[in-house]
């Protein structure tokens, strides 16, 4: 065993027995620095979490860097959010997520630049109702992406270009939407180009939910191998990882994880969240106790594949009672998620 692996298992299970305590709490553990071990840990990837502009009004987002070395933008750089009129940027949540990533030496993931959804009503539309010509949407959206990415230039390190264009059944490939009603399957192109042009150092994404289902697996494929026969600079896929107990498989994760590997691709987790049926009626322990073993099984294929994945990051979900589910409870101590996905993670 090399001296770097020694160093990094002794703070594995450092780590691991400070969380078994039962008697220790946030300030108990500020004692070991996480942040050193979370990078030992997870030294292959990023690990994250997907934040809003209002988790950072009180003081409890500064603990959030002791478990994670990275930070997605949640909201706050979204068309509508960052660029509401034509002739009008609003910065101030996204640099104040920003802010927080530089102080706290976190990278950050921004999301997204291109969306069929949260876009403002000048965007597409003339005075007149009408939809606006190719070429004005074209230069809108070399604008605005030029714009911001050149903005948070060395600042982010990863864009999500795209998010969600292919469509979700088996009959149809790109999703109609105004992007593709005004400018066909070019808007995609363009928009990592011009991504591209703004930041040539960025990592640039498609972003996707059922990413790792098998028939819309092979969709996204054909969209990814298209761009790569004509030169577009796409590099990663981001599958989103918004999951539930029982689906999807763990053969179909793996299975996803490989494919977009084979292709080249940085592959990322990048908004993943475990939600319980609501029909389940079962006790807060229970509940636990089951998100605790999918969450453990899930991060045993992550681990086993960890050389074809760079980032994992948490989304927010409002399944649990507390501030930042699942991994933390209401006191911000992390919870036995948190300590499943460290085991886990750490087995041989």
């Amino acid at each position: 065993m090399s001296w770097n692996k020694l160093i990094h298992l002794i703070f594995i299970l450092f780590f691991v027995s400070c969380l078994n305590s039962n008697n220790r709490s946030v300030s108990d553990n500020k004692k070991v620095d996480i942040s050193i071990s979370t990078k030992l840990f997870l030294e292959s990837f990023r690990f994250g979490i997907g934040l809003h502009g209002f988790n950072l009004i009180d003081s409890s987002a500064k603990h959030l860097p002791k478990y994670f070395n990275s930070l997605s933008t949640a909201n706050a750089m979204k068309f509508e959010v960052i660029h509401p009129h034509a002739d009008e940027f609003d910065w101030k949540e996204a640099d104040s997520l920003v802010e927080f990533a530089q102080e706290y030496n976190m990278v950050v993931r921004g999301h997204t630049l291109l969306w069929s959804n949260r876009n403002p009503y000048w965007l597409f539309w003339d005075e007149k109702g009408n939809l606006v010509h190719r070429s004005i949407l074209d230069q809108r959206l070399k604008e605005h992406i030029h714009t911001v990415v050149s903005r948070y230039k060395g600042k982010v390190y990863a864009w999500d270009v795209v998010n969600e264009a292919i469509y979700d059944n088996d009959k149809e490939f790109l999703k109609t939407n105004n992007w593709y009603k005004i400018m066909g399957a070019d808007y995609i192109k363009k928009a990592f180009q011009y991504a591209h042009e703004a930041d040539s150092n960025a990592v640039l994404f498609y972003n996707d939910y059922d990413a790792e289902r098998p028939d819309k697996l092979k969709r996204i494929t054909k969209l990814i191998k298209g761009l790569q026969s004509e030169k577009v600079p796409i590099h990663g896929i981001g599958i989103q990882a918004h999951w539930t107990l029982d689906t999807p498989s763990l053969a179909d994760i793996e299975n996803a994880i490989n494919t977009y590997a084979a292709l080249g691709l940085q592959v990322q987790i990048t908004e993943l969240d475990v939600v319980m049926s609501p029909d389940f009626k079962g006790s807060e322990e229970e509940k636990m106790n089951l998100l605790t073993s999918r969450y453990a099984e899930i991060f045993e294929i992550f681990h086993k594949n960890r050389n074809k994945i760079s980032g994992i990051t948490f989304w927010q979900t409002e399944d649990m009672p507390a501030k930042y589910p699942p991994l933390f409870d209401a006191d911000l101590n992390p919870t036995k998620i948190y300590q499943a996905v460290l085991n886990a993670w750490s087995a041989n």
